[in-house]
């Protein structure tokens, strides 16, 4: 090896052990800018150089990664992927709606077909979860490659159990309903007191529910299950309800329509400028009572509408005039619909008020009470028994006052107690709450006493 020293450069002559040839390889190494340059020559051979140096490996380096970023951006918008991805039940294969989709960080429903579709993708592998209420989370690896991909999935059903109960109403009223069968798929239930019923360990996803009374309207509906769930149920009488509305003209007539309030219509025409008002449908949903002013009545000062009581059954049919009493107050319905009970003048001309009854069996009206003036009167729970109360006719000494009461079943009148009581309440079908002021000391009294009715079966 030969060493030669030139402006601050060392020239090193070496033999190239890698020539095999003896070529002599020359190298300069500057110590200013720390870069060397070698030479090989071999005999008769071309001069090869190569240079290589800590800047240039940089540069190239961050040119690389410059490219790697954009190409990455060029796959999005020049070359971009998108995925369909279809989600289906395992178990009917029926398309999943509203299911929840996580993919590349964003999250898509399923529509009703089943489908999501999620775009802006690169062409690459993600991770994809599925979740839906009632099934079991999925996860899964799905290479996406540029352009339309279609991927279809299937979930099982989560198979967990919770607890599905309620209360039954009378969808009138509100008032709690017993006696109601209440129906999960092959378990049936009653509900009591309380109107309740629970189905314990329900599997949760869809329940279906019938709800059945006799005398309502059935139910059937699908509640769909995740955690304990509690179900109010209201159900609808069968039959109709009747109501008095001014919708036409503004002049009062009578409406039919069924307890939710559907299919109504008018129960019969108004007569020209008449009235109908004051219905009272019966008991058993087959007739209607109603006053009305539609018959023309001629008086002494002229004609003038007076109104009268009909009867009608709730299909429209049948009108029939009860009665022409004057002041007609307080109708109501006795013993299954066979009897019209109510509160009024003979006439126009009376001052005393008097009990009647109407037989809708022979079409027959008798007066109930003795010789005083109704104050007032209540029917029994049963509707099989009435009460009322009596004071003496101002024009008539010979008048008595008293309670009493009449029962349609034996059509026998009976003595309660010989005052008036201006306050009669059944507090059961055994038990009367009377309120009066005793004749002798003028002390108003509250008083107990048992049914008059329970004595009359008793006998």
């Amino acid at each position: 090896m030969q060493e030669d020293q030139r402006d601050g450069l060392s020239e090193q002559h070496i033999t190239d052990p890698g020539s095999g040839d003896g070529s002599l390889a020359t190298v300069f190494e500057s110590s200013v800018n720390k870069v060397k340059i070698e030479r090989k020559a071999s005999h008769g051979s071309k001069g090869v150089y190569y240079a290589t140096g800590i800047l240039a490996v940089g540069i190239i380096g961050l040119f690389l990664a410059v490219q790697l970023n954009a190409w990455a951006y060029l796959q999005k918008i020049i070359l971009p992927a998108t995925a369909v991805i279809t989600v289906f039940d395992n178990e009917d294969s029926l398309p999943i709606s509203s299911a929840e989709l996580t993919l590349d960080g964003q999250h898509i429903i399923t529509d009703t077909a089943g489908v999501a579709i999620v775009g802006d993708l690169t062409a690459k592998t993600y991770t994809i979860s599925i979740s839906a209420v009632g099934y079991q989370t999925y996860e899964a690896d799905i290479d996406v490659q540029k352009g339309r991909n279609n991927f279809t999935f299937s979930l099982h059903v989560f198979v967990s159990t919770t607890d599905l109960g309620g209360t039954v109403y009378d969808y009138v009223d509100g008032s709690i309903l017993r006696g109601v069968t209440v129906s999960y798929e092959d378990q049936k239930q009653t509900t009591g007191e309380d109107g309740g019923f629970l189905f314990t360990d329900v599997p949760s996803g869809t329940a279906h529910i019938a709800v059945e009374k006799p005398g309502f309207l059935s139910r059937s509906f699908e509640v769909q299950l995740a955690i304990q769930y509690e179900l109010d149920v209201n159900l609808v009488p069968e039959g109709k309800t009747v109501f008095v509305s001014n919708r036409e003209k503004g002049k009062r007539g009578i409406y039919v329509a069924d307890f939710d309030g559907g299919n109504v219509s008018q129960l019969i025409p108004r007569v020209g400028e008449t009235e109908d008002y004051d219905s009272v449908m019966g008991n058993n949903g087959t007739y209607v009572a109603f006053l009305s002013t539609r018959e023309m009545i001629k008086t002494a000062s002229g004609n003038s509408y007076v109104p009268y009581l009909y009867v009608v059954s709730v299909d429209g049919l049948g009108l029939t005039t009860v009665s022409s009493h004057s002041q007609i107050s307080e109708v109501s319905w006795a013993q299954k619909d066979e009897y019209l009970v109510w509160r009024g003048m003979p006439d126009a001309q009376s001052y005393s008020y008097d009990l009647f009854s109407y037989s809708m069996v022979d079409g027959k009206i008798r007066k109930l009470n003795t010789s005083g003036v109704v104050g007032a009167f209540v029917m029994s729970p049963k509707k099989d028994y009435v009460m009322w109360s009596e004071y003496k006719k101002y024009d008539d000494p010979t008048s008595q006052e008293g309670t009493y009461g009449y029962s349609f079943e034996k059509k026998v009148t009976t003595t309660v107690m010989d005052q008036y009581a201006w306050g009669m309440v059944f507090a059961s079908a055994e038990q009367v709450l009377l309120q009066y002021s005793d004749n002798l000391t003028g002390e108003e009294k509250m008083q107990y006493i048992k049914s008059p009715k329970t004595s009359l079966n008793n006998s």
